[in-house]
């Protein structure tokens, strides 16, 4: 497994698979509530206008997840996504660690109702996990 970092000279290079994990990630959040869904465009043109940061995580030469962080007053992870196959093998462990070791301390929101966000988020002392109700 490894944690990759985009930058202005390969973002492009993973706007597809963005797009696919995005699709895939708001499926997934619809069924907590309504959502301001954007496109892989949208988020690729904050990251370039340097509102956000983000992170994929490669296992077998493929992307299987990413996160995408948002530089405010304080750091936030906006969306973090791993492939179904890939969720509770360490994946979004390690990477969230790798977050938690850049940005010592971060803030996440997620959907009171899913219980598996519960349970994720509880495990890391450093991140600050509001639900939203």
């Amino acid at each position: 497994m490894n944690i990759i970092e985009a930058n202005n000279a390969n973002i492009y290079d993973y706007y597809a698979v963005l797009d696919e994990l995005l699709a895939l990630f708001y499926q997934d959040q619809q069924r907590y509530g309504k959502l301001f869904i954007q496109t892989a465009s949208d988020v690729i043109d904050e990251y370039l206008y340097g509102e956000t940061e983000l992170y994929f995580i490669e296992a077998n030469d493929e992307i299987v997840g990413f996160a995408e962080i948002f530089k405010a007053d304080n750091t936030v992870i906006r969306r973090m996504f791993v492939l179904d196959e890939y969720q509770r093998q360490g994946f979004g462990t390690e990477l969230v660690n790798h977050l938690i070791n850049k940005y010592q301390h971060i803030d996440v929101d997620y959907f009171y109702e899913n219980r598996p966000a519960q349970i994720f988020w509880s495990k890391f002392n450093q991140i600050e996990a509001k639900p939203i109700v």
